[in-house]
């Protein structure tokens, strides 16, 4: 196995591959022929000289599908909207790992000379959509493992008790939005925000950021920490719940010799996964 690290001046790891990952299948909701698409990058491990591209992009955030970037578009090659923000200009190590042995070698990017923006608006950009990707894994990594949770309560001949099931559900509603797309309403008055709609929100906004090299701008920024407000609000709402409702059905299920409920995110089937729109009707 060959494992490729990105990492920043100060060795935060930014962006990692490795020979082993899964080869994702292309998005069967592509709503374009598939000659636009581009085929996934893949890390070989064969012996030889071989050319990786890193986009110098952190990493997609995951279970965010989204569709081709249309400012992007060349036949075979053409990327889906990114998730993740650019890296800022400077000093970055790349690490080879393979064989037992590992390589470290300086790797510095430089904006396009062309580019006439300000370093320390550059790094206003980041910071701003660098705020947001975070927020968004945080989100994310509930939303998944809510999930999971609720494949588990829809299973035919699920154990759990029918009221505690509602009452469970009706929870995972209020924190993560309806489960299905169907009961989300896409007129009218805003309901109260959920991890859904403020991700998706947040993944609009900081792709809007991202769009050209510049600080963004005074309305940007303040939508971007209201956006913020919510979050770790519901983000407690949902460790409450699994504190006291999901830990009394569990209780309740040890007691009767039942499986428990998981929060195992392996195991959610990531092909259906949340298509993130990015146009203005949607």
């Amino acid at each position: 196995p060959v494992t490729l690290q990105i990492l920043n001046a100060q060795g935060e790891l930014v962006a990692q591959f490795k020979s082993t990952d899964p080869v994702p299948p292309l998005d069967p909701r592509y709503p374009d022929p598939t000659l636009w698409a581009r085929p996934p990058r893949v890390l070989s491990a064969a012996a030889g000289d071989h050319r990786f591209l890193w986009d110098m992009r952190y990493p997609n955030v995951p279970g965010m599908a989204t569709g081709p970037d249309e400012n992007a578009a060349i036949p075979h090659d053409t990327p889906t909207v990114p998730s993740g923000p650019y890296v800022t200009p400077g000093v970055y190590t790349v690490r080879l790992l393979a064989g037992g042995q590992t390589q470290s070698r300086p790797l510095t990017i430089v904006m396009d000379p062309r580019v006439k923006t300000a370093k320390a608006s550059l790094q206003q950009q980041f910071n701003v959509s660098y705020a947001l990707y975070q927020q968004m894994l945080q989100a994310t990594q509930a939303l998944h493992q809510i999930t999971v949770l609720r494949d588990q309560l829809d299973a035919p001949g699920s154990p759990v008790a029918r009221q505690a099931a509602q009452a469970l559900e009706a929870s995972l509603n209020k924190i993560a939005g309806p489960a299905e797309d169907e009961d989300r309403p896409r007129f009218g008055p805003p309901g109260a925000p959920n991890l859904s709609t403020i991700r998706t929100q947040m993944a609009r906004l900081e792709y809007s950021i991202q769009n050209a090299d510049q600080a963004p701008t005074a309305a940007q920024t303040a939508a971007a920490a209201q956006l913020a407000k919510p979050l770790p609000g519901l983000l407690d709402e949902w460790n409450q719940v699994k504190a006291t409702q999901l830990k009394a059905i569990n209780d309740q299920l040890r007691k009767e010799n039942q499986p428990q409920l998981s929060l195992n995110t392996n195991l959610i089937d990531h092909g259906v996964e949340d298509q993130i729109e990015y146009g203005d009707d949607d």
